[in-house]
């Protein structure tokens, strides 16, 4: 195997491996936001995954594609939220 095909190889692993973002939970009194897992297909979009918790309701459901963009939380943390369905 040359250089070139392992690289190849190990990007393409790394595009299948899950990334955490972060959803909102509807029907909450204040922001929730769900830490989950996400496949990432490329310029900003995501597949969500996982399953949703009992009594939970997410704004975007497994197997949404979505938009995200990075957030900065109340206690100063930052990370990717789910913000539009990708349209296709």
């Amino acid at each position: 195997m040359t250089s070139h095909s392992l690289g190849r190889l190990i990007s393409e692993a790394a595009s299948v491996s899950p990334i955490k973002i972060y959803v909102a939970l509807v029907d909450e009194a204040v922001d929730v936001w769900r830490p989950i897992q996400a496949r990432d297909l490329g310029n900003g979009e995501f597949e969500v995954m996982g399953i949703v918790p009992a009594g939970e309701r997410w704004e975007f459901p497994p197997g949404t594609r979505v938009r995200c963009r990075e957030h900065r939380f109340a206690d100063g943390a930052t990370g990717l939220i789910a913000y539009e369905v990708v349209i296709r």
